[in-house]
């Protein structure tokens, strides 16, 4: 559905609604790879004698789709990241092991947690962010929906009336030719024996199509909703609702731009620390934001 899925090991929960549609296709696959972008790791284990190199497309695809991946210690392939579900009890009910069943390891028995083996996480209850896909992809597909649909209907403002299933037969060829383009299309079968001598075979909705014209709103509508997009997962976009800004009002956004994504760094930091502890690697996570100067050198406006 989203290109290649890595075996279906890493699926989403059920909750995630996968529309056939070829627009929620479109923006699924669309928002995950610019979400990839947001998150990288340094220092990954590399391929040598006795490891295996790890695949950091893969890792990323994990985290993302179902939130954390087991590390551990192998005999051929040396540390290596897997799917696992996650088992047992701590002190405080947090998952004390996890349970490896791939078609390379199938353990009779949980790892235990802290001793033999450890977790890589995105988020602390985890799960992935999928979730976060699945709502914008699902918006942007309607707004799309919405969209071709008003360019459609402003090419034709008005309602046909036809005096049999023929007529009505050539008014939908009629109608199909002017949303593939054609200005003028005449046709003389329209005309019938039960309409009054000049009375036209039409009504019309509004003569101002300009006041019905939605399109401009729709695509700003997009917008704005890419836009909710790369603020919920930490990317800083400038406010085009207001020509001036308070820099308070700028430090409120930044803040409320940057919440989710520190959680994830922050889970992504404390994880990796007990990995390298744990296996002697050396697995950095690195956060990518783009590079914009302060509000006050970047726009005059903002004061």
């Amino acid at each position: 559905m989203y290109g290649y899925n890595y075996g279906g090991l890493y699926q989403a929960p059920p909750f995630v609604n996968n529309d056939p549609n070829a627009s929620m296709e479109y923006w699924s696959r669309s928002l995950l790879q610019r979400l990839t972008a947001l998150i990288d790791f340094d220092g990954l284990p590399e391929g040598a004698d006795g490891q295996y190199a790890w695949d950091k497309d893969a890792l990323k695809y994990a985290l993302y789709m179902r939130g954390f991946v087991a590390v551990f210690n192998s005999k051929t392939y040396g540390v290596v990241p897997q799917p696992a579900t996650l088992t047992g009890y701590g002190l405080q009910y947090q998952p004390s092991g996890v349970m490896v069943a791939t078609p390379y390891f199938q353990f009779e028995r949980p790892l235990k947690l802290g001793i033999e083996a450890e977790l890589i996480k995105l988020t602390p209850d985890y799960t992935g962010i999928f979730d976060i896909v699945t709502k914008y992809a699902m918006e942007l597909k309607e707004i799309d929906t919405s969209i071709k649909s008003a360019a459609r209907n402003s090419r034709l403002g008005y309602a046909l009336v036809a005096g049999s299933d023929k007529a009505a037969r050539t008014m939908k060829t009629i109608r199909e030719k002017i949303i593939n383009g054609d200005d003028v299309i005449i046709d003389e079968k329209l005309l019938g024996d039960k309409m009054a001598p000049g009375t036209p075979p039409w009504f019309q909705f509004d003569r101002d199509l300009k006041s019905s014209y939605l399109l401009g709103d729709l695509l700003d509508a997009r917008r704005s909703t890419l836009v909710d997009f790369y603020r919920e997962i930490g990317v800083r976009m400038l406010d085009d609702k207001k020509e001036r800004m308070l820099t308070a009002e700028v430090d409120a956004g930044n803040a409320e731009t940057f919440i989710r994504s520190e959680v994830w760094i922050e889970t992504l930091k404390d994880s990796c620390e007990k990995v390298n502890a744990m296996f002697g690697t050396d697995i950095t996570p690195i956060i990518n934001r783009p590079d914009i100067p302060n509000e006050s050198e970047a726009d005059e406006n903002v004061y």
